[in-house]
């Protein structure tokens, strides 16, 4: 599951071996840019007409992010849920109209489970399984089992977002070197200009002025880029010194 450190690559595999032995689909989403946004779900589904329509549902009627069940309540509380049987009296509540009724009873849902994706008391997003065989209603060891399962792609989504940021450290830290170097060069500019001036023996006014501006100018614009560049650094750095410690610990734990 840590071979890839493209989360979502990890997590579509996650989804897909739960099928169809735990689920006949699985929805995870995961918190992105801290944004508990329920927008770009990773959906697999044992048969494609439900993955069809729940890409339906998702983009045509989403569960709200204030929503006290589901998906939203299990990100909120860090607990799990667990829906042993699904009535279709519970479906017609979360229904706001009769289409968006139709599409939840078209998945024939009989039971289903949300887990909480944590690290460290650290909320990443949530997992849902469903099942849709009348045969198959979820239990407390199918809870434990999914428990399980979303511990270990929480530790690879950790793994990988601390990839991602240290990558990105890295990143800021070759551009910053690159604009320093640059701006170490640019008062020999300055100089060169007025060596030129010397040799041409140009000792107009307009000559004079000109250099003068150029190097006054050159001067603003270096202490600007400084200025705006040496904070960011700063703080990539810190980033990612704590990248690094996190990293540590997570090796260690």
């Amino acid at each position: 599951m840590v071979s890839s450190l493209d989360y979502r690559t990890t997590l579509t595999s996650v989804a897909q071996l739960a099928l169809p032995t735990l689920a006949d689909w699985c929805i995870v989403d995961v918190v992105e840019n801290n944004l508990a946004v329920f927008s770009n779900p990773v959906i697999a589904a044992s048969e494609p007409t439900k993955e069809a329509l729940l890409r339906e549902l998702q983009q045509h009627y989403p569960i709200p992010v204030d929503a006290d069940y589901g998906p939203p309540k299990v990100l909120r509380t860090g607990k799990p849920e667990l829906l042993i049987n699904i009535l279709e009296s519970s479906l017609q509540k979360k229904a706001s109209n009769k289409e968006h009724l139709n599409l939840l009873c078209q998945l024939q849902i009989k039971s289903q489970m949300v887990v909480p994706l944590l690290v460290h008391k650290r909320k990443l997003g949530t997992i849902l399984f469903a099942s849709a065989q009348p045969g198959r209603h979820y239990t407390i060891a199918d809870l434990e089992m999914a428990e399980e399962l979303a511990q270990r792609a929480a530790f690879a989504i950790e793994n990988s977002q601390l990839y991602q940021q240290a990558q990105e450290a890295n990143r800021i830290k070759e551009e910053f070197l690159a604009i320093v170097s640059h701006e170490l060069r640019t008062p020999l500019n300055s100089i060169l200009g007025w060596v030129q001036v010397i040799r041409n023996r140009k000792w107009d006014e307009a000559t004079i002025y000109s250099c003068s501006t150029n190097a006054i100018c050159e001067r603003r614009r270096t202490q600007a880029s400084s200025a705006s560049w040496i904070p960011s650094a700063s703080i990539q750095a810190n980033r990612a010194r704590k990248v690094g410690e996190s990293g540590s610990e997570s090796c260690q734990r």
